[in-house]
């Protein structure tokens, strides 16, 4: 029953991603939080009440507040980022791409035949927001 929790959250990060294209030529940071903080939400979607006991007494909601106040603030000067924030840590999240596999001619075959290449994220980078038209490099040929 989270399905469509989980796709609101991923559309946050995508609606972050463009506003932080648009807002950049303006001065304008937009960055987004995946806050976790014990909510009446909880158990209906968690079973064990162990867990539930101890979400409940180790992240109150109010420990997400100073990470909200610190990206509204003036010393924060990122952007496109997202953080997750939960019972007093801050941390980042990316969202990273490994160098992959490049074949002009790709088949299902060859993908198979080459899928480590697919799956690493050694060497990884960090794509930023394309402007329209332009492609990424691990696109080109």
């Amino acid at each position: 029953g989270q399905a469509t929790y989980a796709a609101a959250k991923c559309a946050v990060v995508g609606l972050m991603r463009i506003l932080a294209v648009e807002g950049a030529e303006h001065g304008i940071l937009v960055n987004t939080i995946s806050p976790a903080g014990y909510t009446r939400m909880h158990p209906a979607a968690v079973a064990d009440p162990a867990w539930l006991k101890q979400s409940e007494a180790t992240m109150p909601v109010e420990a997400v507040a100073p990470a909200i106040v610190w990206l509204a603030s003036d010393s924060c000067s990122e952007t496109n980022r997202i953080y997750n924030v939960e019972a007093g840590v801050i941390q980042r999240i990316a969202i990273v791409m490994g160098p992959g596999f490049n074949d002009s001619h790709l088949t299902p075959e060859s993908i198979a035949e080459n899928y480590a290449k697919v799956e690493s994220i050694e060497g990884f980078f960090e794509p930023g927001p394309f402007e329209p038209g332009q492609i990424p490099a691990t696109a080109k040929s």
